[in-house]
């Protein structure tokens, strides 16, 4: 009800596309995040990775979000689950890709 998405939302979307299109937006997230670690960070550790990944998302994915929702009149609680969502990718990725350094 907070998205306001009506039960016949799904109906002729085109999933495959959705998915696909979603997986290559987050590859081109990752090759970002590994250019800023590798150009700022060079010697990233694990833990290191997990704080770069938190500290993008809350101060530029999440408040982006907060900005957005706030012209659309969502409610705070929507914020959160979208935001929470976005925190928890990027310290995975934050954490992966350090990892892999």
């Amino acid at each position: 009800e907070e998205h306001a998405l009506k039960p016949n939302h799904a109906e002729g979307t085109n999933f495959p596309l959705v998915f696909g299109l979603t997986f290559l937006q987050f590859i081109i997230i990752a090759l970002g995040m590994e250019i800023l670690m590798s150009a700022f960070l060079p010697d990233i550790q694990w833990f290191q990775g997990i704080a770069f990944g938190a500290f993008l998302s809350i101060f530029f994915v999440a408040t982006t979000f907060g900005i957005s929702f706030l012209f659309l009149k969502k409610s705070f609680k929507i914020w959160l689950i979208d935001a929470f969502y976005y925190i928890v990718s990027f310290v995975l990725m934050g954490w992966i890709l350090a990892a892999w350094n």
